[in-house]
C-alpha cells in the first residue's frame, strides 16, 4: 500500500489522488516533477474544500492566501 492510496476510491478526489502518486514515484528520481505535483494535489485539495463549504475564490487569489483562510474557516 502506497501513502496515498486511501483517498484512491474517493470519488471527487481521483485527481488528487494521481498527483499524489506521481509525486511520490518521482521523489528520489527527479524531485522538481515531485514538488510541482506535490503542489498540484495541495491547490486542488484546497481548492476543493473552497468548493465543498461554498466559499468564493478570489480571482487572483494565491495559494498562500487560500490556504491560511482555509485554515482560518476550519479552525472557527
Amino acid at each position: 500500500m502506497r501513502n496515498f492510496d486511501i483517498i484512491k476510491d474517493i470519488d471527487g478526489l481521483e485527481t488528487i489522488h494521481r498527483y499524489c502518486a506521481i509525486a511520490e514515484d518521482f521523489q528520489a528520481t527527479n524531485p522538481m516533477i515531485s514538488v510541482q505535483q506535490a503542489r498540484l494535489a495541495l491547490e486542488t485539495m484546497v481548492k476543493t474544500v473552497y468548493r465543498l463549504k461554498g466559499w468564493q475564490i478570489g480571482e487572483r487569489a494565491s495559494l498562500l492566501s487560500l490556504t491560511a483562510e482555509t485554515l482560518h474557516g476550519i479552525c472557527k
